[in-house]
């Protein structure tokens, strides 16, 4: 089994990145059959899926992550994390704009 801890620094708000996940990430047909029990309470988001276990917790300006990969998909543990990068960094160039 492998595990992404990391905190990352962003310039929005705990709700920005909240809406961004909702509406980018979450309703993105093909991630829906991989989260399919992804919730929110508060601004910590619980992941409980096949392969990921975990949460993602929003603060202004911190995400967090610490989530379990399970072992059958531990060799995509890179590209999880850079998904992750990504999208935080969408998040701000959005904000950019």
């Amino acid at each position: 089994m492998a595990r992404i801890q990391r905190t990352f620094t962003t310039k929005s708000t705990a709700q920005e990145m909240q809406d961004f996940v909702n509406n980018s990430v979450l309703n993105r047909t093909e991630l829906q059959s991989l989260l399919p029990s992804a919730r929110w309470k508060g601004s910590i988001l619980y992941i409980d899926a096949r392969f990921v276990v975990g949460s993602i917790a929003l603060s202004d300006n911190e995400v967090v992550v610490d989530v379990d990969i399970s072992f059958l998909a531990a060799n995509a543990t890179k590209r999880i994390e850079s998904a992750i990068e990504d999208g935080i960094k969408q998040l701000e160039a959005g904000k950019a704009e």
